[in-house]
């Protein structure tokens, strides 16, 4: 299902039958990078900063995650909705953050963005820029 469609921009979620949800994005980039740069963003600080909430990413693209369906309400929605607009509108500092704090620079420790066993079953992968997560929650603080 659809939760909004505008400009190119989509997140659909689908809900499953053990309680959680899957969340995927869609952007208009023809590059990988950046898809998964927005992904990435949006995700960390929908979910994370902002409403606290444990998530997986669920495909190797950064695309798609999971969440708790109890903890994906209309206000999780909104709020990563937001989050994404935010992210495409301030996209000028998303690079300088990422140039400064992430291209070329070696991985670093995995990032925890979730504590639920119920969870770890569809994550493809992690998180691993911490220094960049941080940057970019300092920066786009609200």
């Amino acid at each position: 299902m659809d939760i909004y469609t505008t400009n190119g921009n989509i997140i659909r979620q689908e809900p499953n039958a053990d309680g959680t949800t899957r969340v995927e994005l869609e952007f208009l980039f023809d590059n990988a990078k950046w898809t998964r740069l927005y992904a990435m963003a949006t995700y960390y600080l929908a979910f994370h900063v902002r409403l606290g909430i444990d998530y997986v990413i669920a495909n190797h693209m950064g695309t798609r995650a999971v969440v708790q369906q109890a903890d994906f309400t209309e206000a999780a929605q909104a709020t990563l909705v937001e989050t994404l607009l935010a992210v495409k509108e301030r996209g000028n500092l998303l690079l300088a953050t990422a140039e400064a704090t992430l291209f070329g620079q070696p991985p670093g420790p995995p990032v925890e963005t979730n504590r639920q066993e119920a969870l770890r079953r569809y994550q493809a992968t992690q998180l691993d820029c911490p220094a960049f997560l941080e940057a970019l929650a300092a920066r786009f603080a609200p």
